[in-house]
């Protein structure tokens, strides 16, 4: 009996373990320091959930303190990527910046009213667009019942306001979803990656570092190269295992 006992504990102990969100699991081993336990969960937990803030962030603390420091801005970089005003994530490259030494300061993608515009999601503006539209329209239906002119001015005037307002938002969630979809970055994760100034590779350029953002222009499937930018607009060439995509 004491043995059956001990299997239905054991079985109900594996079963809640089985069952348990790899996040929840991985946030477990980071609090118990088993910081390479923690990097594989976080991990698992983003290849079915690409978009999760909270696992991005995790890892990218989790790779602070295995010093990936490269991997770690990789991470927040994504999370301003999903979104652009988040000041934690922000602070953290700043920190890692300056632990890297960089000769540049950490510049943000958006300027800090974009930032406060496309904290909101593309779909949630979409939404606050179309709900104005309704209101607007409600408005009119109103101002065509109402005999008091005083009234049909007014509702008429708020017609109008919401429809302003329609397009405004409608505008933004279109810059939103741009930014969500059409903004190509990539993070140098390595500690130094070659750079040349020619496709075909006959002109090096300078040694690119670890944390160096770069904006993909174009890319060449034949020859494996990528076209990228630095934040001081220079133009270089890479190799696309070289660089590590958001």
């Amino acid at each position: 009996m004491k043995i059956s006992i001990n299997i239905l504990i054991a079985l109900l102990y594996a079963t809640i373990c089985l069952g348990q969100d790899p996040f929840e699991k991985g946030n477990e081993a980071y609090l118990d320091a088993r910081y390479d336990e923690a990097l594989n969960l976080y991990e698992e937990t983003l290849k079915q959930d690409p978009d999760n803030i909270s696992a991005l962030y995790n890892l990218g603390m989790t790779n602070v303190q295995l010093k990936n420091y490269g991997e770690a801005i990789w991470a927040f970089e994504s999370v301003l990527q999903r979104n652009p005003a988040d000041e934690q994530a922000e602070e953290q490259i700043i920190y890692l910046y300056n632990e890297l030494g960089a000769i540049s300061e950490w510049q943000h993608i958006l300027g800090p009213f974009e930032r406060a515009l496309f904290s909101l999601s593309s779909r949630t503006w979409a939404i606050l667009s179309i709900l104005l539209s309704m209101i607007g329209s409600l408005l009119i239906i109103l101002n065509l019942i109402k005999k008091q002119m005083i009234q049909k001015k007014y509702v008429a005037l708020l017609s109008i306001s919401c429809f302003t307002l329609m397009i405004v938002t409608g505008y933004v969630a279109y810059k939103v979803q741009a930014f969500e979809t059409g903004n190509k970055y990539a993070i140098v994760t390595a500690d130094q990656i070659e750079s040349y100034l020619k496709m075909d590779m006959s002109a090096k350029g300078p040694q690119l570092v670890m944390g160096n953002r770069l904006r993909i222009i174009s890319e060449d499937s034949t020859s494996n190269m990528i076209e990228v930018q630095d934040v001081n607009n220079n133009i270089y060439y890479v190799q696309s295992e070289d660089i590590k995509r958001l």
